[in-house]
């Protein structure tokens, strides 16, 4: 979970660190699993077709990551141990984290025992690629899988509005994929369009679409709901609800969470 200690100055401090770790607490255990987000914007390569503030974790993906194991923690408690609580909502599930930058929310689920594909766009690979190198290939602790299946996420190329590449997990799980994640990624709006598109090649009406965003320009973000709701059912979620899963954030009327799934009559082939 979020501790705004670890996190520097808070708000915009993070930003200038090159890492900071990110705790995961598996639920119906005592395990804790620390991930580190490596920051890095040198990591990434070339220039982004859209521009990018990917090479950094904002408050938006860590609220998103501690509702999502909120999430989680409650199916633990509320789902009989005899069948493992279904792993608690995400073990087994095909993941997908989109416009995911450093992967935090995604590294995160696959702790959680889900199947993770990181994307974005060709930019900012080598850093998805160097965080999913530290948190599951390079470690001698053994953490991140410990004594649970934990399965590395994948990194892919996913350009909005574009076709999926033959031969990945993206193309495989077209209108399959169990759940998508996205954080902050609400920047610009030439690009909604082309995200929404997206969002309608992984999900089908079973598909729990996850979303966050700090809010910067009301405007852009409200255009970007209303667009979604076209075809999305949308739903925010609750501040009060979630009392606990704000409360660590110095600005947390700022923040958002939506929930989102696509209308049956949306799904089309």
């Amino acid at each position: 979970m979020t501790d705004v200690n670890d996190s520097g100055d808070g708000l915009w401090g993070r930003p200038d660190d090159c890492e900071f770790s990110y705790v995961v607490k598996v639920p119906g255990t005592t395990e804790q699993v620390s991930l580190t987000a490596v920051q890095d914007r040198e990591i990434c390569s070339g220039t982004p077709a859209f521009p990018s503030h990917g090479h950094c974790v904002w408050d938006a993906a860590l609220l998103l990551a501690d509702y999502l194991q909120t999430r989680a923690v409650e199916a633990a408690q509320s789902t009989s141990k005899v069948n493992g609580g279904d792993f608690f909502q995400f073990r087994g599930k095909k993941v997908v984290e989109l416009g995911a930058g450093v992967g935090l929310v995604g590294m995160a689920l696959a702790v959680l025992g889900a199947r993770v594909v990181l994307t974005d766009q060709e930019y900012a690979l080598p850093l998805l690629i160097k965080n999913v190198a530290v948190n599951f290939c390079d470690r001698d602790d053994g953490e991140a899988s410990n004594s649970r299946e934990v399965m590395a996420p994948t990194v892919e190329e996913c350009q909005w509005g574009e076709p999926f590449k033959t031969g990945t997990c993206l193309a495989s799980w077209r209108k399959s994929t169990d759940v998508v994640v996205f954080s902050d990624v609400l920047y610009h709006a030439s690009a909604f369009l082309l995200l929404i598109e997206t969002l309608h090649e992984l999900a089908s009406p079973t598909t729990d679409v996850f979303f966050s965003f700090e809010t910067r320009n009301a405007s852009i973000e409200a255009s970007f709901l209303q667009q979604l709701a076209a075809t999305f059912d949308v739903e925010e979620v609750s501040r009060k609800d979630n009392p606990q899963v704000f409360a660590s954030f110095e600005y947390p009327d700022e923040l958002f969470i939506y929930h989102a799934r696509l209308k049956a009559r949306s799904n089309e082939n």
